[in-house]
């Protein structure tokens, strides 16, 4: 659900937030949040204080009935989760989207145009067939099939369940080993053979929860507020449970213990965290 600065002003102002209250809500959205808070009606609203918690805290604080609405970068993920603690509402999800978030897909400045653009010709594999290593073939049924893939094991042959999910199918295999499978055409010379690593955002970023919207993803395993699986192969947030282990180099700062990685890692920061504890300026020994 992506919740409407109007919507956030209704909720106010008719009186869901009392004096002293905490409003949980996207981190993204934080800074027009708060200006919003500050600035209407013109006097301003005081008594409530914006955590910028993100998009699921902000879902486990309407469906504990802690608050009737959420600024959120997404819609809901359990529609009838969210308004489980409002008996008015009785399960019915309302929301107002007042701009569209956007997913871009990066290449490098050298990359062959054939890797780049939104034409059929270039971008991420949208109807080819491949030759798998090992044998066999597969055919992908648009750019998304490619990301859904890599990032959650699931192909178009599965349903869209965790259960179905395979992180070490010959499929998802062959895409890491052959950088030119990822693409509708080939993408010329390229100083790239193999994919070495997929990143995401911690469990609870908004932008996690967008781009497992824009995928149609598995949603989520919750026990009360916390996340106990999630639909990428990589794992929680603190796991490296990828199948496909990617042998380090001295690029990287961490590696596990058998001096490798999983494919897909995840970039998390630790929450409640001063910014010299968060990003210390002390260096690592090296190999350490």
């Amino acid at each position: 659900m992506k919740t409407a600065t109007a919507t956030l002003l209704l909720g106010i102002v008719v009186g869901t937030a009392s004096a002293g209250a905490a409003l949980k809500g996207s981190d993204t959205l934080e800074s027009m949040t708060k200006r919003v808070l500050a600035t209407c009606p013109p006097s301003g609203i005081s008594g409530i204080s914006y955590i910028p918690a993100g998009d699921l805290e902000a879902e486990f604080a309407m469906a504990s009935g802690q608050q009737n609405v959420a600024p959120m970068s997404r819609f809901f993920l359990d529609d009838d989760i969210a308004c489980r603690g409002d008996s008015i509402t009785q399960g019915k999800v309302e929301g107002m989207e007042i701009a569209g978030d956007s997913l871009s897909m990066l290449t490098s400045p050298a990359a062959s145009s054939q890797c780049q653009g939104t034409v059929a010709t270039g971008g991420l594999a949208n109807n080819t067939t491949i030759s798998l290593d090992g044998g066999g073939s597969y055919t992908f049924s648009g750019w998304k099939d490619v990301l859904r893939i890599l990032f959650a094991g699931l192909d178009r042959t599965k349903p869209n369940l965790l259960a179905a999910r395979d992180c070490n199918s010959n499929v998802r295999r062959s895409l890491q080993k052959n950088w030119s499978k990822l693409y509708q055409a080939s993408c010329g010379a390229m100083p790239c053979t193999e994919l070495k690593h997929l990143w995401t955002h911690g469990g609870r970023s908004d932008t996690t929860g967008s781009f497992i919207a824009v995928l149609g993803l598995p949603k989520p395993v919750r026990v009360g507020s916390n996340v106990t699986q999630t639909p990428f192969c990589g794992g929680l947030d603190y796991e490296d449970k990828d199948p496909i282990r990617i042998p380090c180099d001295a690029n990287d700062d961490v590696c596990g213990a058998d001096g490798t990685l999983g494919l897909l890692q995840t970039i998390f920061v630790p929450e409640s965290l001063t910014t010299d504890v968060a990003y210390p300026l002390t260096a690592c020994d090296p190999g350490v």
